[in-house]
């Protein structure tokens, strides 16, 4: 009789503890699958943070040199600056130097004048002057002899600027047309009178040019 029952104890013992370990097997293992999927789930996200951090480094590396080209670019238009500001200060010296030179050019002009008037019987007659910078067209002044002369002389401060003289007798029909360009220049022209009367001159410039023209008849 107690072999008997501590076989059924034994037994019982036996079912309570296979019971047990089935009914923990079923009550854990979805708990312990979903810890799983959360591992999986945290180590795909680690991947991704990882991922973003690389870009995130590359974005900075390219951003570094960005701003390294930048600079650089800031430094080479800081030097040409500068070195325009100085062209510009040597330009505006050489201009003062020309203007300087002009008076003389004029007196060589007026004893080239003289000369001719040594020469021949006949002798040339100013009959018009003017200077200035900036466009000009005259007024009515008179052309008797047979021929006239027209002097010019101007300073500018770049190399393409430019001076054009036309002269138009009173019903506008033009009887010369002459110019220069440069920074600097003093010349002189002349032509026949093809007909006696009033005449007039137009003068047009570009900018940064100053200009003086004077114009003389021979009779």
């Amino acid at each position: 009789m107690n072999k008997t029952l501590v076989g059924l104890v034994l037994i019982a013992l036996l079912v309570g503890l296979g019971g047990g370990y089935v009914l923990g097997y079923a009550i854990y293992q979805p708990q312990l699958q979903n810890l799983q999927n959360d591992l999986k789930n945290m180590g795909d996200d680690l991947d991704d943070l990882s991922n973003r951090l690389d870009n995130l480094h590359d974005r900075y590396d390219w951003v570094d040199v960005t701003l390294r080209n930048t600079q650089s670019t800031v430094t080479t238009l800081n030097t040409w600056h500068y070195t325009v500001d100085s062209s510009l200060a040597d330009a505006q010296s050489s201009l003062a130097a020309l203007q300087i030179e002009v008076p003389n050019l004029w007196y060589l002009m007026v004893s080239l004048n003289s000369t001719v008037e040594g020469i021949e019987n006949r002798s040339w007659h100013s009959v018009w002057s003017s200077s200035g910078s900036a466009n000009v067209t005259s007024g009515y002044f008179q052309l008797k002899g047979k021929m006239f002369q027209i002097g010019w002389g101007y300073n500018a401060l770049y190399a393409d600027c430019w001076i054009e003289i036309t002269l138009r007798f009173q019903n506008g029909t033009i009887c010369w047309f002459n110019g220069s360009s440069g920074i600097f220049g003093a010349y002189d022209s002349e032509g026949p009178v093809e007909e006696t009367g009033q005449y007039y001159v137009s003068i047009r410039v570009s900018n940064y040019v100053n200009w003086m023209v004077l114009i003389y008849d021979f009779y």
